[in-house]
């Protein structure tokens, strides 16, 4: 009669791959949500610049057109069914603040204006942009 020699067991237990996939299904789930989180600040993060941009847009449209010696509408309201901004509705508002002191001869007089612009984008107030503009009366 010979002798067995009994060796060790091969492989994994049920118990020990069981646990190892409780522990990598757990991780994975960590990862997917943090995943999904980072995508919400994404969009949340390309919203405001678009937000932005179209506030800055809509206050440099209106300086110009101080600037230029046309005063713009005292405000204006739009809202963006389509392109980048869809979603969004901008509020500006074109006030006269003051006169300039009086300008020395033979210079032009001119007032102060203040352009804001407010932004928001599903009921909620996104950006507001203020702008001071310093414009000389023209001669006719």
């Amino acid at each position: 009669m010979r002798y067995r020699r009994r060796t060790a067991p091969q492989g994994f237990t049920l118990v020990e791959v069981l646990v190892t996939l409780v522990v990598l299904s757990t991780g994975i789930v960590m990862v997917l949500q943090a995943f999904e989180t980072s995508l919400v600040a994404l969009a949340d993060a390309r919203s405001s610049l678009w937000g932005t941009f179209l506030a800055r847009q809509k206050t440099a449209d209106a300086e110009l057109a101080l600037l230029s010696g046309t005063p713009p509408p005292a405000a204006t309201g739009e809202r963006f069914e389509a392109g980048p901004y869809r979603g969004f509705q901008c509020i500006r508002t074109v006030v006269r603040m003051a006169e300039v002191p009086a300008p020395p001869a033979g210079q032009e007089a001119g007032a102060v204006y203040e352009i804001a612009a407010r932004v928001s984008s599903g009921g909620r107030l996104g950006v507001l942009t203020t702008t001071r503009v310093v414009c000389r009366e023209r001669r006719r």
